[in-house]
C-alpha cells in the first residue's frame, strides 16, 4: 500500500481473528487455546501462511476471549 503524500510505502500484513462474519466464535476460540496441539498447528499454519505469501506479519485479534482464554494463550496477561 502506498501514500502519495508524501510517498510512503506501507506494509500490509495477514488478520487472524475469531469472527466468522456474522459472529464472534468465542467458545470456539477459547476451546482452541486450551488445547496446546490446537495452539501449536495455529502457530504452525500463521507462520506457514506468513512465510508463503511474503506477508510483513500477522495482526492476531481475538476478540471477547474469556479471562482463562487470555491466560491460556498469554500467561503474562492478568486482565
Amino acid at each position: 500500500m502506498k501514500s502519495l503524500n508524501p510517498p510512503v510505502e506501507l506494509p500490509m500484513m495477514g488478520l487472524v481473528n475469531n469472527y466468522d462474519g456474522v459472529e464472534w466464535r468465542i467458545k470456539e476460540m477459547a476451546q482452541m487455546l486450551a488445547n496446546p496441539g490446537a495452539r501449536q498447528k495455529l502457530a504452525r499454519d500463521i507462520v506457514e501462511y506468513a512465510v508463503e505469501s511474503h506477508e510483513s506479519g500477522i495482526v492476531v485479534d481475538f476478540e471477547k476471549s474469556p479471562t482463562l482464554a487470555r491466560r491460556t494463550f498469554a500467561p503474562s496477561l492478568r486482565r
